[in-house]
């Protein structure tokens, strides 16, 4: 069990705008919710491979597919003021809760939340 705080979230990333191959990073992109929340799974330890084939698990439209995640750490998330809210639909699905209705202000945390994401892109068939 993690302890509080230190839960890996996964971000996955269904956009070739939500990182740079060239600067091996994350963009703000990625942490930019498309409504009031966004959604990230609770991996915990899980090793790169189950990530991978949870990702590729989740339904994405026909015409997105799996780049990569971005691993980010739960405690960042309350460091921004916004809440990890779990709620298993599907298994490990969480929230990131609270955004500011400002853009200005979205962004900011979203690009808080880039910087402090680890990058995992994976290998298409």
């Amino acid at each position: 069990m993690e302890e509080t705080g230190n839960e890996k979230l996964a971000r996955f990333l269904t956009s070739r705008n939500h990182y740079s191959p060239k600067n091996k990073a994350v963009k703000a992109r990625a942490f930019l919710p498309p409504n009031d929340k966004l959604s990230v799974f609770c991996v915990g330890d899980m090793p790169y491979s189950k990530i991978v084939t949870l990702g590729s698990n989740i339904n994405l439209s026909d015409t997105r597919r799996l780049h990569g995640h971005a691993i980010i750490v739960e405690r960042h998330v309350s460091d921004t003021g916004l809440a990890v809210h779990r709620d298993d639909s599907p298994f490990r699905h969480a929230n990131i809760l609270g955004w500011p209705p400002e853009k200005d202000k979205r962004m900011d945390i979203a690009q808080e939340l880039a910087a402090a994401a680890d990058l995992f892109l994976h290998r298409i068939q």
